[in-house]
């Protein structure tokens, strides 16, 4: 209808809202689960139990260790040990090993190693000298995870282990700012502002069937 300024007046009125009746709505075991591909599916909670999950790891691991290991023969009757070295690295045992291809002072090495997850090696025995060595390719000084502590005037591996009397007595007396270095598979004392390449070391990742 119009009013007396010849307007059309409308009558709106608010639409209500329909209740949704209980009995339609979708049961929750019906419900999709919706989400982004590139993200991990959203499983509801009770879907998947401790036992599936077991299993599917299980699978994982064993291809992984198809894959990556090199399993003998007799491996169900005879547990094997499988370790892992991130690449670049080379493996000798229970470690990898990583030398760098650019030259730096000690403790510039020193950060690189752990920023790597790792630590300048630590020589435990003699095998480990004589591969690093045959892994260094055209380096022949290399730095190593050895330092002297003043005023107490010891060789100290970065680890915290002290160096063995015999090499010490072999690198002569300790000198400020010295650190160690192989030379050719020995160890020698080296000012740490000397810039040459350097070691990392850190365990290898064990994936092993037990």
């Amino acid at each position: 209808m119009e009013d007396e300024e010849g307007y059309m007046a409308l009558s709106i009125q608010p639409r209500k809202k329909h209740k949704q009746n209980p009995q339609h709505q979708e049961p929750a075991f019906q419900r999709k689960y919706y989400t982004d591909p590139l993200e991990e599916p959203v499983v509801p909670q009770g879907r998947i139990n401790d036992t599936e999950n077991n299993s599917r790891l299980k699978n994982i691991i064993s291809r992984l260790q198809e894959f990556m290991c090199k399993i003998p023969q007799n491996k169900l009757t005879e547990s094997f040990r499988c370790k892992l070295c991130p690449e670049n690295w080379l493996r000798l045992e229970n470690k990898c090993y990583w030398v760098s291809k650019i030259q730096a002072t000690w403790q510039m090495g020193q950060e690189d190693c752990r920023a790597k997850g790792s630590q300048m090696l630590v020589i435990q025995k003699q095998e480990e000298a004589a591969f690093i060595q045959s892994i260094s390719e055209e380096a022949q000084l290399l730095w190593i995870g050895l330092m002297t502590t003043f005023p107490l005037g010891k060789w100290i591996w970065e680890d915290g282990s002290p160096l063995d009397e015999n090499q010490s007595e072999a690198l002569g007396p300790v000198e400020a700012n010295s650190c160690g270095m192989l030379n050719d598979g020995k160890m020698i004392a080296e000012s740490c502002s000397t810039v040459t390449s350097w070691v990392c070391e850190k365990e290898a990742f064990d994936l092993s069937s037990n």
